[in-house]
């Protein structure tokens, strides 16, 4: 696409006047649209599109109904203001709408947050968030194995350097001078691994990146390796390096002269003593691979019990054939002609047992909620109980 060229969008003939570029995704950074079109355009692509439950006084359309609350809307600020004088304004200008029109606007306010506290979705944070820094402490749990085979690993080569450790302190090498050559040697080994680890994750988020996802809205999930993710890999590596390599350090180079000039291991467990650095490396690595173990265990039962769930009815022998008689333009006596004349068709194909219609099949994603008061429940002036609606044919 060029800017300049036409294109049909529902028979409306539109105008290209820009092209964004490959990486950018709008104001919600999951999503990947294809176009984008002016607010005022609409409801020419998406003619019903979301209703607030308050009545409005006045209006027929999204577009003029002022109770609607469908917009997210982002601005930028004026050089020299803050996000809280933009937050106070805004307040300002809610109360003063809130004084003309208590029809639609009691009790509405307006929330504001920097682009950089919006991770996903304003909605959608507060259930991604968490779950997202769940991920990240097993992850962190992951590393701290790693952590502790490799300090395991530390530990015994610096049992063999025990002889060439004691030369070096016999002859007036400080300690202090020791201990920063091993954590050296581990945070260079950190950073050989962190690199092999870069190149692994480039390889795997362009294969994911490739991926196409079978989702009614197409998703774009911002996987580049940018340096965001690079300075919190070499922080992660240099705490890593500080956790594999400090504790195997201060091991080895513990004054024990005479032990080391002849090459003994100093840190076998004499008698009576049962609990060594090694010990508690174990341990820990056990105790870690444990708990990760539970939670795997857990959320494959987890899956298993989903997977194996009684929707109610057989889905095994269903087929969804998905259509919108709105794209054409089709009036409603159109299109109750035309879903009544597929309905016939459909039916009368060998094998089809029955034929409906919906607006939605079960366990789709859906936007389309109700408000319902009871007596007694909700007192009055106070939101009802929000419930998911579906229009179905008879059948």
């Amino acid at each position: 696409m060029r800017s300049g060229r036409s294109l049909r969008i529902r028979g409306s003939a539109y105008t290209i006047v820009g092209v964004a570029p490959a990486r950018f995704s709008g104001m919600v950074p999951i999503l990947a649209p294809e176009m984008w079109i002016p607010v005022s355009a609409s409801l020419d692509v998406e003619p019903v599109g979301m209703h607030d439950a308050v009545p409005s006084p006045t209006g027929t359309t999204r577009l003029d109904r002022r109770a609607d609350r469908w917009l997210f809307m982002r601005g930028r600020l004026k050089p020299g203001a803050t996000i809280d004088q933009a937050r106070a304004n805004l307040t300002v200008m809610a109360s003063q709408l809130s004084a003309d029109n208590p029809a639609t606007n009691r009790d509405r306010h307006i929330a504001v947050k920097p682009t950089g506290d919006v991770h996903f979705h304003p909605s959608l944070d507060p259930v991604l968030v968490p779950i997202a820094a769940v991920l990240m402490i097993v992850v962190g749990l992951v590393l701290l194995i790693a952590c502790a085979n490799v300090a395991s690993m530390l530990l015994a080569r610096a049992s063999s350097r025990h002889k060439e450790i004691g030369i070096r302190l016999a002859i007036g090498a400080s300690r202090g001078r020791l201990l920063r050559q091993l954590v050296t040697e581990a945070v260079v080994l950190s950073l050989l691994g962190a690199a092999g680890g870069v190149l692994l994750a480039w390889w795997i988020t362009s294969a994911v990146a490739a991926l196409s996802l079978p989702l009614p809205i197409p998703l774009a999930f911002d996987l580049r390796i940018d340096g965001r993710v690079l300075a919190f890999t070499l922080g992660a590596t240099f705490l890593a390096s500080l956790l594999a390599g400090l504790a195997p350090a201060l091991q080895a180079t513990r004054p024990s002269l005479v032990a080391d000039l002849r090459g003994e291991v100093t840190g076998a467990p004499a008698a009576g003593r049962r609990w060594t650095l090694r010990d508690a490396l174990v341990a820990g690595q056990m105790a870690i691979t444990v708990l990760l173990l539970v939670i795997a265990a857990l959320l494959t039962r987890s899956f298993i019990a989903a997977q194996g769930t009684n929707a109610g009815f057989a889905v095994n022998r269903l087929a969804i054939v998905s259509t919108d008689t709105s794209m054409l333009k089709l009036t409603a006596d159109q299109s109750q002609r035309f879903y009544q004349n597929a309905i016939d068709k459909v039916s009368a194909i060998p094998g089809v047992e029955s034929a409906a219609l919906a607006t939605r099949v079960p366990m789709q994603l859906n936007a389309n909620s109700w408000e319902i008061w009871v007596p007694g429940r909700h007192r009055p002036g106070e939101h009802g109980d929000a419930v998911e609606v579906t229009i179905v044919s008879p059948e």
